[in-house]
């Protein structure tokens, strides 16, 4: 938002229309859906009238800017250090980034992609994280590190010369994939705030902030979301991974890795909660129906005669009993 801020635009509004709530900014467990940064981007693109908007807001990225994570990046014992450290811990700054860190001879390669999220970000996003590293790295350092080639996916901009000017290198378009090459002695050689006992203290925080959004796994997630959607009606899984943040196609591969199904979960936590929801007598049966993404009663009744071989209302009378 500093980027917005600096040329005199208010990103309230901005942040409004994309439906994005501003206080998730400053939290780093906070995820934002990319449909909605997408749109974000869109606007501060159009407000601007800045094509090169991505790579100009990375200079606005600071060491706080990714809490912890930063701060042991700038006392890692050299740049090899800390984007190894970055490559553990990337998760912290997005859940969309694939990063892969190669050694080819006397080159350090670091490649940046997405992985198969829907939709695929915006192409500023990319612009954003390559010109950060490299603007990482430069301060890392103390001193501006080059690097020998910068290569992009994207489509060639209006003006290249921005990038060139922002990279200090050559750098090309239309390639396979994302990546900024380095000379590995460059790499390798040691930071001027190296402390290593300082940088386990900062990962030991990143590791305890991964756990505050991975610890769960994602049939759970699901079915804390479920027990919130049901009572508006039975929610389809797309409208379930919107409400998780998530690309529906994402949600499905996630469920299929813990060798579980939406439907298997929707089926069992209706069972479980039709049990609970019987054995309080201030719930009717109609009421029950409605709360478990029911239409009508009927169609509740149905399902639990073929879960439990017996109806609702006889099971209510044996709990009585």
């Amino acid at each position: 938002m500093e980027t917005l801020e600096s040329r005199n635009i208010d990103h309230r509004p901005l942040l409004k229309e994309a439906g994005i709530d501003q206080a998730k900014l400053s939290n780093p467990i906070a995820r934002i859906r990319v449909d909605r940064m997408n749109t974000l981007w869109n606007l501060a693109k159009e407000a601007t009238g800045d094509e090169c908007l991505g790579m100009t807001s990375a200079v606005n990225i600071r060491p706080t800017t990714i809490h912890a994570l930063g701060f042991a990046l700038m006392v890692s014992n050299s740049l090899y250090d800390a984007f190894e450290r970055l490559h553990r811990f990337y998760r912290i700054i997005s859940d969309t980034i694939e990063l892969k860190l190669e050694t080819i001879d006397n080159m350090f390669v670091v490649n940046v992609n997405y992985n198969e999220s829907e939709p695929s970000p915006v192409k500023e996003s990319i612009d954003m994280a390559l010109a950060a590293i490299t603007h990482f790295a430069r301060t890392l350092m103390n001193e501006d590190i080059k690097p020998l080639s910068v290569e992009f996916n994207r489509a060639k901009p209006q003006n290249p010369n921005k990038y060139t000017q922002v990279f200090q290198c050559p750098v090309v378009f239309e390639q396979a994939t994302n990546r900024l090459v380095f000379r590995l002695d460059d790499i390798l050689r040691t930071l001027p705030l190296a402390n290593a006992e300082i940088a386990r203290c900062n990962d030991d925080i990143v590791i305890k902030y991964l756990a505050g959004f991975e610890g769960e796994k994602i049939s759970d997630r699901v079915q804390k979301k479920m027990i919130e959607l049901l009572p508006l009606g039975e929610p389809s899984m797309k409208k379930l991974a919107e409400a998780l943040g998530i690309g529906t196609k994402s949600l499905h591969r996630s469920l299929k890795k813990e060798e579980v199904s939406y439907r298997s979960i929707l089926e069992n936590l209706r069972k479980h909660l039709a049990i609970e929801y019987l054995k309080k007598p201030e719930h009717s049966i109609i009421e029950i129906a409605f709360q478990l993404g029911y239409s009508d009663s009927g169609n509740f009744t149905r399902a639990f005669k073929r879960w439990y071989k017996i109806s609702p209302s006889r099971f209510r009378e044996g709990v009585k009993s």
